[in-house]
């Protein structure tokens, strides 16, 4: 799958793609225990996490997967994460998940 990776804009927020600079905004997200309820565990380890974000750029090169940061616009903070992966062309479907924005999301970041 292919996009443009510039018209991944909403009224309040942008996505931008996962780097291994971002392990240890990750690795606070994921450890949040206000944040973790509902996702699956993982390490909080930030070297961990750039590991995994290595092999995550081998999928993402093939279009198998894109993980995003997603920033506010008005101040370019991140703000959370959300995965596209398992892309049918077949049924014309995707699975999205590891969504979690924290308590700096803009009001409408959710359904944006």
């Amino acid at each position: 799958m292919q996009f443009d990776i510039n018209q991944l804009k909403a009224n309040t927020v942008h996505f931008r793609l996962v780097e291994e600079s971002n392990a240890h905004f990750i690795c606070e997200l994921r450890s949040d225990p206000n944040l973790n309820k509902h996702i699956s565990q993982t390490s909080t380890l930030v070297e961990e996490q750039k590991k995994w974000i290595r092999n995550y750029k081998d999928r993402e090169k093939k279009g198998q997967e894109y993980y995003f940061i997603i920033c506010r616009n008005d101040n370019n903070l991140p703000i959370g994460t959300v995965r596209l992966y398992d892309f049918q062309s077949s049924s014309n479907s995707f699975c999205w998940g590891s969504w979690i924005l924290n308590e700096n999301k803009t009001r409408y970041a959710a359904i944006e």
